[in-house]
């Protein structure tokens, strides 16, 4: 029995030597496998992260195009209402302007009116002055004739009554 008691405790041993080998080896390929494991996570963390880091730089890109075209859109519609605001501006002054340039018109043609007004009173008082005056002198000129006509017919008058007279002293001589 001794014998079979050694080799039982050699077997014993050798199981036990076999166990712990193979505990270890185990353990050696858990330890691989867990470090092979924690690559693998380091690894996808890493592309993750990359992945991550190309996004958010994709986005920043994109949020920038979109603030760029934002930007664009809104400096080319500020100056659209600027622009719009110049026209109505330069439509208002030329409204302006013109009524002003019609008020000065009118303002001309009041005075161009006035002085013609002025001018046809001045001419018509002339007119009336000279016309009087016309009248005047025809009415003297008149006034004259009808003296020296009177003082003709006085003067034949005279002549006729000096006749009568001298032929009647004739006829009372004879």
């Amino acid at each position: 029995m001794k014998e079979q008691e050694i080799r039982q405790r050699q077997m014993e041993a050798d199981e036990q030597d076999e166990n712990r080998r193979i505990e270890e080896f185990a353990r050696a390929k858990r330890a691989q496998e867990d470090a092979l494991e924690k690559e693998k996570a380091r690894i996808a963390e890493e592309k993750r992260k990359a992945y991550e880091a190309i996004c958010e730089a994709a986005e920043s890109r994109n949020k920038e195009e979109e603030e760029m075209e934002y930007l664009r859109s809104e400096l080319h519609l500020e100056e659209l209402e600027a622009s719009q605001r110049r026209k109505e501006e330069l439509d208002a002054r030329k409204k302006l302007q013109d009524r002003l340039e019609m008020l000065r018109a009118c303002e001309t043609q009041k005075q161009v009116k006035e002085e013609r007004k002025k001018q046809e009173a001045i001419e018509e008082a002339e007119f009336r002055r000279k016309l009087l005056e016309k009248f005047a002198e025809d009415d003297r000129v008149e006034l004259l004739n009808e003296q020296k006509r009177r003082q003709k017919v006085l003067s034949i008058e005279v002549v006729v009554v000096d006749d009568i007279i001298i032929k009647y002293h004739l006829r009372l001589s004879y």
